[in-house]
């Protein structure tokens, strides 16, 4: 992506937003009228121009003056449509983003929270013929392991 391209919408067509009426009515506003767009533009330059040191959420807020969920945000989207990386590494307790041409060897976390579900479903699906785990998890069953991370069906 160019920083004259379309900006980075990856949920449902906007920067995401929390649930809630009022705030999907903002992001799409902002998707609409070129601020989504700015905004990442911006990241971008700063970005390039930080090079292999990066920024922080909180440098970024600190030079943009967003509030921090839209500086997060516009980090956050850029780094799940791969036009950023973010590093494992930490600087005042704060992730590190680069773009991906500055990461030289470093090692990046993937986009998104982990999910203990799907950690679970590919767990099992990477059991042995005896049905143990590779992690020497004991076997259970399925529907049991389920139940166990969910909690749908205790009683």
């Amino acid at each position: 992506m160019t920083m004259t391209e379309t900006p980075a919408l990856p949920y449902a067509g906007t920067a995401g937003y929390s649930g809630s009426e009022t705030s999907e009515a903002q992001v799409r506003l902002e998707a609409g009228d070129g601020t989504v767009k700015d905004r990442q533009d911006r990241a971008l330059r700063m970005l390039t121009v930080e090079g292999r040191r990066g920024m922080t959420v909180a440098e970024f807020r600190a030079v943009t003056g967003l509030h921090h969920g839209k500086a997060s945000s516009v980090l956050s989207t850029l780094h799940h449509d791969g036009l950023v990386a973010r590093l494992l590494e930490r600087r005042d307790k704060c992730a590190v983003y680069v773009r991906p041409n500055y990461v030289h060897g470093r090692e990046v976390a993937p986009h998104g929270r982990r999910d203990p579900l799907h950690d679970y479903l590919q767990e099992w699906l990477e059991r042995d013929e005896d049905g143990w785990s590779r992690s020497g998890r004991d076997p259970r069953g399925f529907t049991a392991g389920l139940r166990e991370l969910t909690g749908y069906g205790a009683t």
